[in-house]
């Protein structure tokens, strides 16, 4: 019953989501705030950015890409190559492609210590997608990254609330020990996005159907 509902979810969502695109498309003319920085929403055909965090969380990632430009970086999960030309490492166990590292990222020992680390939305999938499930694995995977970096390195890590339970609790207690942490709320079905505490949460739910979060977290941390 549950594959058929699954199959079901599915269609019904590959049908949906691209037509959203003509209504949502104009949100690439609009910004939101981030840190005190105002950035550009990013409606991308790559994931279907429009319907989901992703219209934020790839704003913010390539902000701090930016702003590192020249350094030494390394990338945790294949993800910003699809939306911008950048020659920094990428780690990624499985997907295979030239410039790709596939090395699992608790074993990846590189031979130089790198000035910013970036990992957009990929730690929530660290041992909890493996069969089988290893619950603490992202626990170690933090561990190690914070000891590649550089001195007055940066790590960032961004994380969709919702998606993995495990992975949820190990923010709100602050078990991953990040510098500074912030929250961004989904605030309307436009898919606009406002900057939160975390006392101030109160959509942790990740829709299954359009396959988005509502509460976005981003963790930094300085060596």
């Amino acid at each position: 019953m549950n594959f058929i509902h699954n199959k079901f979810v599915a269609i019904l969502r590959e049908l949906i989501v691209p037509q959203l695109y003509f209504i949502f498309k104009d949100n690439n003319k609009r910004r939101f705030v981030f840190n005190n920085h105002s950035l550009r929403y990013l409606c991308h055909p790559y994931n279907r950015t429009w319907v989901n965090e992703r219209i934020v969380e790839v704003p913010i990632a390539l902000h701090y890409l930016k702003t590192h430009k020249g350094k030494r970086i390394l990338e945790v999960g294949n993800v910003l190559k699809h939306y911008t030309n950048s020659e920094h490492d990428v780690l990624d166990k499985y997907e295979i492609e030239p410039g790709v590292i596939n090395e699992d990222v608790v074993d990846f020992k590189p031979k130089q210590k790198y000035d910013l680390i970036l990992c957009v939305s990929t730690l929530e999938h660290v041992g909890w997608d493996e069969k089988p499930k290893k619950i603490n694995k992202s626990i170690e995977a933090v561990k190690l990254l914070k000891k590649l970096l550089a001195n007055k390195g940066m790590l960032v890590i961004t994380i969709p609330i919702g998606y993995n339970p495990v992975i949820d609790n190990y923010v709100f207690k602050n078990k991953f020990h990040f510098t500074k942490e912030y929250f961004l709320n989904r605030i309307s079905r436009r898919n606009y996005w406002k900057e939160i505490s975390k006392d101030q949460i109160q959509n942790k739910k990740y829709s299954s159907i359009i396959m988005h979060a509502n509460t976005l977290f981003i963790g930094t941390y300085y060596k």
